[in-house]
């Protein structure tokens, strides 16, 4: 996630942006982070129809975490 977003922020390398993003959620799909990350990378470089699929399939993935432990998804994003 961390190579993702430093790469992300100098804008360089989309490539691996987007596969360090997706990794990070693959190894750890229930962090709200991640997905948080990769949606707001895919709205800047335009891309919204995947970011509002991202939302989607993020809502999902985080279904039982947010049942079980709402104040988990405020605390992992640091609200």
């Amino acid at each position: 996630h961390y190579r993702a977003f430093n790469l992300d922020w100098i804008a360089e390398d989309q490539p691996t942006i987007e596969s360090e993003y997706q990794e990070a959620i693959r190894l750890n799909p229930n962090h709200p982070w991640w997905h948080s990350r990769w949606i707001n990378y895919l709205i800047t470089v335009g891309r919204t129809v995947d970011a509002r699929a991202a939302f989607v399939a993020a809502t999902d993935a985080l279904a039982v975490v947010i049942r079980d432990r709402p104040d988990h998804v405020c605390r992992s994003l640091h609200c």
